[in-house]
């Protein structure tokens, strides 16, 4: 019997574990992409890439398109 091997390779893992992470913070937003009574027009997120640890950065995204810092979620991998 063969034994199979599934080889996901680094990039898959990284990119598994960030849509993780994104589901995660946008459960805990209440969905934070919707357009809210506060002027809110919905949120952008990024992804640092520090070597002492990556996060998901959170904006909140403004009617006009202008962005303010809401916050950042630690993905538990180190950056480059």
């Amino acid at each position: 019997m063969k034994r199979r091997r599934c080889v996901l390779g680094r990039s898959g893992a990284v990119a598994i574990a960030v849509a993780a992470v994104a589901a995660v913070v946008l459960g805990a937003l209440g969905g934070a992409g919707a357009a809210s009574a506060s002027g809110r027009d919905g949120a952008v997120y990024t992804l640092s890439n520090q070597k002492s640890g990556n996060a998901v950065l959170i904006f909140d995204r403004d009617a006009d398109g202008s962005l303010t810092a809401a916050g950042s979620v630690a993905t538990g991998g180190l950056g480059t």
